[in-house]
């Protein structure tokens, strides 16, 4: 069920401003977030850290848009990212699992370890996890994709 009310607080912050909606621009990050869990899926064999950025950047793609369709979009701020995460589970609840929702947040954080490495660490994922992240990115993207085509119809 939606969180008006973290929503309500997004907005009284000034984390998630209102924006004049765009079609052109729901469509464009929702082509973006299938491509990127297309690649997602192309690389997990060969190149798990690619394939999980890939996979987090799918799924960011697909929320913008579901922000965008609302007439939202998040600020270009430090801790976008986190607001990102904030707003997926306040609004999408219901249209996307809890599972998927733990999964994007959990990502966020594997995803800025291999973004910004701490030294002396390795980042390694396996090909099972890169799979496993890129088969959520595409259930949230299919999700995010099926629900816009519902409501432009």
């Amino acid at each position: 069920m939606p969180d008006d009310d973290a929503v309500a607080e997004l907005l009284a912050t000034r984390r998630i401003l209102r924006v004049q909606a765009s079609s052109a621009y729901v469509n464009s990050r929702l082509k973006q977030a299938a491509d990127n869990v297309d690649s997602a899926n192309l690389l997990a064999a060969t190149n798990p850290r690619a394939a999980v950025t890939l996979a987090y950047d799918a799924i960011r793609f697909a929320v913008d848009a579901h922000l965008q369709a609302n007439g939202l979009r998040v600020a270009n701020e430090p801790g976008a990212h986190r607001v990102s995460v904030a707003y997926s589970r306040a609004r999408l609840s219901g249209l996307v699992t809890e599972a998927d929702l733990d999964e994007y947040e959990a990502l966020r954080e594997v995803r800025n370890a291999i973004e910004y490495p701490e030294a002396g660490t390795r980042n390694v994922l396996t090909t099972d996890e890169a799979t496993q992240v890129a088969a959520a990115s595409e259930r949230i993207a299919v999700s995010i994709t099926r629900w816009w085509i519902d409501r432009s119809r």
